[in-house]
């Protein structure tokens, strides 16, 4: 049992990543050019996704059960197993619901929504000629999957598979946000059981199923930010000026994604900022060419767009495609203090989020989190699965304050990177949904940065407390309990 577990404390835990990231884009691009999903019923799709499911997830069990009784359970391995179950449910959850299902903002081709953008783009006619509703993101993403259109018909396949095929470049944006996660808590400390869990809880986090499946630019918003946030953790161990020309490429393919991206410039900024009055054998000349290289990198990839929108349409810089007070959406004639200072809602709610009738943000974002605004079948899965994330909220939160406490320091000065990154996430939430007071604004895919955080909170709790904290091991072993269940539950809920 000794040897057993000093393998799983392997420092290579993260080495076949690359090996499974190319082994699931040959995946994707063999179903992109065989598998036609506009053309299978609705029934056959729910049977295809449950199956491909669940023989993953056997085989996976299979394999690391035969590694376990040779001896061979290593880190590396139940890492790969996990990712690989991620990716699994990430692609079953595409191949379930179609590109029209459980969409934000995508509407038909005769609108102004990403679809339109992505066709038009896909038909070589440009960028938009007005800044109409969705045409007025930077185009980034509508670039991409326009390629992947192109690409499909090219190809021979029919339109309508073009647009499913989105959803599998979908899909690999969702499940290199499980890789990066890893990366980032590897450079947090974590390492062996710690950071199989904490990876555990982005490969099996429901929201990230959902973002895998839309075809809107956020899950490439998300994982560019976190790129850039990686590579932040990287320059504060190492200040090269590659690192810093890495995280201003980053940050600025993240602006030219969506432009709420601009967030992780702060987080960069501060931290520059703050690591300049603290390094006590700084050169000033290298923070300054850094800075610089940062600069000149980002602004032209993350600010073209938006001055060419503001030339030719007088769009503002961070523009916001208005709702009238009218719509069905607007909460602003509910008091703030039932919308937001409360920490719960004053009316009883489903298991599901339902965007048009409830109004309080904290127990909306409980469980909209997890499944968005949208319903599925197995609502008892569901329930405990929302349990367990409040516990895991909550565990983040207790290890957060615990590590602001006692001043703790994890490996490469990661723990102020990822509380400044959550605390900016959070106030730039709330400052939305006071400025923009709708159902909409509530959503979690504004803020899904933070289940990383959290995760990378509860890992350090974790290893913590195995660690130092020796009267914490009880609340240890219920928070990765906890942890197993809501990865458990998360996959049971969509089958």
């Amino acid at each position: 049992m000794e040897a057993e577990a000093l393998k799983f404390k392997s420092d290579n835990a993260l080495r076949r990543l690359p090996i499974l990231f190319v082994a699931f884009s040959v995946i994707s691009a063999v179903l992109m050019f065989t598998f036609d999903q506009s053309a299978v019923s609705v029934d056959d799709r729910a049977l295809i996704s449950d199956g491909v499911t669940l023989s993953v997830f056997v085989a996976v069990a299979l394999f690391c059960a035969v590694a376990r009784f040779n001896n061979k359970l290593t880190a590396e391995t139940v890492i790969s197993a996990v990712v690989t179950v991620g990716f699994a449910l990430r692609l079953a959850y595409a191949l379930r619901y179609g590109y029209f299902e459980h969409q934000h903002d995508v509407e038909s081709l005769k609108s102004s929504g990403h679809l339109s953008y992505i066709y038009r783009l896909s038909l070589g006619q440009g960028l938009p000629d007005t800044n109409e509703w969705q045409f007025s993101h930077p185009p980034l993403h509508h670039y991409i999957a326009a390629g992947v259109v192109a690409l499909s018909k090219a190809v021979g396949c029919s339109e309508e598979a073009a647009f499913e095929n989105i959803q599998l470049l979908t899909v690999l944006y969702s499940t290199l946000i499980i890789f990066i996660s890893a990366a980032v808590f590897k450079e947090c400390g974590l390492r062996g059981k710690t950071l199989t869990l904490s990876t555990s809880i982005i490969a099996f986090h429901p929201g990230f199923f959902i973002l895998a499946g839309s075809i809107n630019n956020d899950c490439l918003s998300i994982l560019l930010s976190l790129a850039a946030i990686y590579m932040l953790i990287k320059w504060c161990k190492k200040k090269t000026v590659l690192n810093a020309a890495l995280i201003g490429l980053f940050t600025g393919l993240g602006m030219m994604t969506k432009f709420s991206a601009s967030l992780t410039a702060v987080i960069v900024a501060v931290t520059v900022i703050v690591k300049f009055i603290t390094d006590k054998q700084r050169r000033p000349s290298d923070y300054l060419l850094q800075t610089a290289v940062f600069l000149a990198v980002m602004l032209p990839l993350g600010m073209w767009f938006q001055i060419r929108n503001m030339l030719l349409f007088g769009q503002p810089i961070g523009y916001v495609a208005p709702i009238g007070t009218d719509s069905p959406l607007y909460i602003g004639d509910i008091s703030i203090v039932k919308r937001i200072l409360l920490p719960f809602s004053v009316r009883p709610v489903g298991v599901f989020a339902d965007v048009w009738s409830e109004f309080n943000l904290w127990t909306y974002l409980l469980r909209n989190s997890l499944f968005n605004e949208y319903s599925f079948g197995n609502a008892a899965a569901a329930f405990f699965a929302v349990i367990c994330n409040l516990c895991l909220i909550a565990a983040s939160l207790a290890a957060m304050m615990l590590s602001i406490k006692r001043k703790n320091r994890i490996e490469g000065a990661s723990i102020p990177i990822i509380g400044l990154a959550w605390t900016v996430q959070v106030i730039s939430f709330i400052y939305l949904n006071l400025a923009y007071p709708f159902g909409c604004s509530m959503d979690s895919r504004y803020i899904m940065l933070t289940p990383v955080c959290g995760a990378a909170f509860v890992g350090v709790f974790l290893q913590k407390q195995c660690e130092v904290y020796s009267r914490l091991k009880p609340v240890g072993m219920l928070t990765e309990t906890v942890t197993v269940l809501f990865a458990v539950l998360s996959a049971v809920t969509f089958l």
